[in-house]
């Protein structure tokens, strides 16, 4: 009994390896446009129009000159303006803006 050469890389969805299908039977195509100055939107857009992908934009742009897929690029978090978490270990440091005098007169 012979072995197969199998993949071990981790296992793909059937919908991953549809687009995957679709950019490869289109890879002429695409490469030709490419040369031609068309930017990668105009050709998606193109090729999105004449039905021949239906992959979106973003997973589009994944792939290389070969037709592989590169890496996911992670979505930048947003900054919240949470207040920094307090280290229960530190003591407490406030300034002071009113002078003790000052208090004093405030207070009676």
């Amino acid at each position: 009994m012979e072995k197969t050469n199998q993949k071990t890389s981790a296992p793909t969805s059937k919908r991953a390896k549809h687009a995957r299908v679709q950019y490869k039977v289109n890879l002429q195509k695409i490469t030709d446009l490419i040369s031609e100055g068309y930017t990668k939107k105009a050709i998606y857009k193109l090729l999105h129009k004449e039905g021949l992908i239906s992959m979106s934009y973003s997973h589009f742009c994944r792939f290389n000159s070969e037709g592989n897929l590169g890496p996911q690029k992670k979505k930048k978090r947003k900054l919240t303006s949470k207040p920094p978490t307090k280290d229960p270990n530190q003591d407490f440091d406030h300034q002071k803006i009113v002078t003790d005098e000052e208090f004093k007169k405030m207070t009676g």
